[in-house]
């Protein structure tokens, strides 16, 4: 069986349950499914590196949750530079 075929299998199995997850941390459609890309781009990449450590679909979990948390992690950042410029200091000096 070549290496796209074993890909394909996969995802096949593995998609539902990462689309799952990504929903739940992002609550958007839309970047869950970049999300659920992200993984399996990296999975691809990496599945000649699998050691078998562990079960593969806690691998593929793990790699779905890191893309989670730095997306997050990215949104938060981008959030907290796009609206520095809207916070002003009142009479007392107390940030609102």
């Amino acid at each position: 069986m070549t290496n796209k075929e074993n890909f394909e299998i996969i995802y096949k199995e593995y998609a539902p349950a990462i689309r799952k997850l990504c929903l739940s941390y992002t609550g958007d459609r839309d970047n869950a499914e970049d999300l659920i890309q992200e993984t399996f781009i990296t999975v691809w990449k990496k599945l000649d590196s699998f050691r078998n450590d562990a079960k593969l679909g806690t691998w593929i979990y793990r790699i779905a949750i890191n893309n989670c948390l730095t997306s997050m992690r990215k949104k938060t950042s981008t959030f907290k530079k796009n609206d520095r410029h809207k916070l002003h200091r009142n009479t007392r000096g107390i940030i609102v």
